[in-house]
């Protein structure tokens, strides 16, 4: 699983949208522009749905495919101050067999074009602030 965590004030999804969630997480617009750039990369990809964290949904190319979840929470006080209201959180996790876990194959890797992919549109979007990841 690779972790993409960043502060922004963009990326806002209405309180409708955002009960989809069941816990009125946001992150809706955040996967969908996740979802535009990897279907122009050659990816399939599944609609965007909602999930009790957010938001996800699911890109393939060729044999490989990858659950991606996106949430965009409020930020604590402290970070308002900084003018930033909230606070959002990717996930890029590559889909395996049991059988792949149990012996250790096919273990992902931060250069598979999912990944990079993800890491390029958010390094360049005016939206994100200060991106990390793990």
């Amino acid at each position: 699983m690779h972790n993409y965590y960043f502060d922004t004030n963009g990326f806002q999804d209405t309180q409708e949208k955002r009960d989809e969630t069941g816990n009125g997480i946001g992150g809706f617009k955040l996967a969908n522009t996740l979802r535009a750039t990897l279907l122009a990369g050659g990816f399939d990809c599944e609609e965007v749905f909602a999930e009790d964290y957010g938001w996800a949904f699911t890109a393939t190319l060729d044999d490989t495919s990858c659950l991606v979840t996106a949430s965009v929470d409020p930020n604590e006080e402290a970070e308002q101050e900084a003018h930033l209201t909230s606070f959002a959180n990717i996930n890029v996790v590559k889909e395996r067999s049991f059988w792949d876990k149990l012996r250790g194959r096919n273990k992902p890797t931060r250069n598979e074009l999912a990944q990079t992919t993800v890491r390029q549109v958010l390094e360049n979007h005016s939206d994100v602030v200060d991106l990390k990841y793990s």
